[in-house]
């Protein structure tokens, strides 16, 4: 279901999303990493996702194990192109 273009939701994506892959482009540069938009919008997508469940009442432990996994899948090494 798209709501982009239903009464009450105009200007979504760009107060919602937009802000969101700004604040993690700046966060990219100023720590010297690449800035994909794919891998930017993945981080913002998954840390969203936590949020939202915090907020419908997971188990925050749960939540913190759950995004912890993700950082370490996300800043794992890239297999050697060789293997």
């Amino acid at each position: 279901m798209v709501v982009q273009g239903t009464p009450g939701t105009e200007g979504l994506r760009e107060t919602v999303t937009a802000p969101w892959l700004t604040d993690a482009a700046t966060a990219a540069q100023v720590r010297g990493v690449p800035a994909d938009p794919a891998e930017l919008r993945l981080g913002v997508a998954v840390t969203r996702g936590l949020l939202l469940d915090l907020v419908a009442g997971a188990d925050a432990t749960e939540v913190d194990a759950s995004y912890r996994r993700f950082v370490e899948l996300y800043t794992r090494a890239p297999p050697d192109e060789d293997d």
